[in-house]
């Protein structure tokens, strides 16, 4: 298929598409036609696309997701294989929950401080 129909199943870019492309994470297509120079990408990219946005959602770099591409084409993968990563991922996101409960609990000690002072003023 060509990038435009890719593009409009995905509801991706043509530059996503392509950037896509230059770091591997899509299927390759086959070399260009020689008379018009079109791409026809694998009907395999929709699902693809759709993977890489899916992980995305999830916080994974694109780097972490070519990662996870990578090991998926091994001959001994399985889900579990990719768990180690789901698993440090985890540990971020529950890292950035912390740390925004101790901004979120600081943030409210300055409002509260300023509602029973909003008059007070702070040397600079």
């Amino acid at each position: 298929m060509l990038i435009g129909k890719l593009a409009k199943e995905t509801n991706a870019s043509h530059d996503t598409i392509r950037y896509y492309e230059s770091l591997g994470l899509l299927d390759a297509p086959p070399r260009p036609n020689r008379f018009n120079n079109y791409k026809d990408y694998p009907e395999s990219n929709v699902a693809r696309i759709g993977f890489i946005r899916e992980l995305q959602s999830y916080g994974f770099t694109l780097r972490e997701i070519d990662e996870i591409m990578k090991m998926s084409k091994k001959e001994n993968f399985t889900c579990g294989s990719a768990s180690p990563l789901i698993e440090a991922k985890l540990r971020d996101v529950e890292s950035e929950i912390s740390g925004l409960e101790e901004r979120r609990l600081r943030l409210n000690a300055v409002a509260q401080k300023l509602r029973e002072n909003p008059d007070a003023r702070k040397p600079v």
